[in-house]
């Protein structure tokens, strides 16, 4: 009787531990790290859960953590080390291998998504009561997810309500910008172009000068 108790225990708290590391079927944000011009880290936000998805440089998952909130309690797989508290892993790998296939790298610092968002509108932040000062943000669509993004950090042409657009955006700067899809690459406006490149060669040069202090 003790070892059909004991058994069912443990199955409940197998079956309690593999219930906490669900993918959660809800709303998520995602953003990439690239490393040599790929995606080499993903970073997953649902309401309930956090992800950190490492890939080697053939896009195949070799870490994980996965968080949930709100309490902090993490699991991992890790490939090298043979790490694996995360038992039910497959379906996480398989989640972050498909989002990160919504990412086409232009070069080591910029991508595109690959899913187009709908503009569904601007919206005015003021800052204070009496003083006119405000900030404006553009709010994105894609499918169940919204973006908001602060216009004070888009570069080009910017969209307009039912506009549908691709999503650019620099690795390291946090700036935003419309790509236009041709074919299976994506093109930038000339401008925005320009804007970026002077962008890269300030950040190299502060770099170069951080290097040689």
């Amino acid at each position: 009787m003790k070892k059909i108790i004991l058994v069912l225990t443990l199955n409940l708290l197998a079956a309690i531990n593999t219930f906490g590391q669900q993918v959660p079927n809800e709303p998520y944000n995602a953003e990439p790290a690239l490393y040599q011009s790929k995606v080499s880290k993903l970073v997953v936000n649902w309401p309930s859960m956090h992800m950190l998805a490492d890939f080697d440089t053939n896009g195949v998952v070799v870490a994980l953590t996965v968080t949930e909130r709100p309490d902090g309690d993490f699991y991992e797989y890790d490939q090298i080390k043979n790490d694996n508290s995360l038992t039910n892993a497959k379906p996480w790998i398989k989640v972050a291998t498909q989002i990160r296939t919504n990412y086409n790298v232009l070069d080591e610092s910029t991508y595109v998504e690959t899913t187009p968002y709908e503009c569904i509108g601007h919206s005015i932040v003021l800052y204070h009561f009496e003083a006119p000062p405000q900030n404006q943000h553009l709010i994105l669509k894609n499918g169940d997810r919204l973006l908001v993004v602060d216009l004070s950090l888009w570069k080009g042409k910017i969209p307009v309500k039912g506009d549908k657009i691709y999503l650019g955006r620099t690795d390291n700067d946090y700036v935003f910008f419309q790509a236009i899809k041709n074919g299976d690459t994506f093109l930038l406006e000339l401008s925005v172009a320009k804007e970026l490149a002077i962008m890269e060669k300030e950040r190299q040069d502060y770099e170069t000068k951080q290097t040689k202090k």
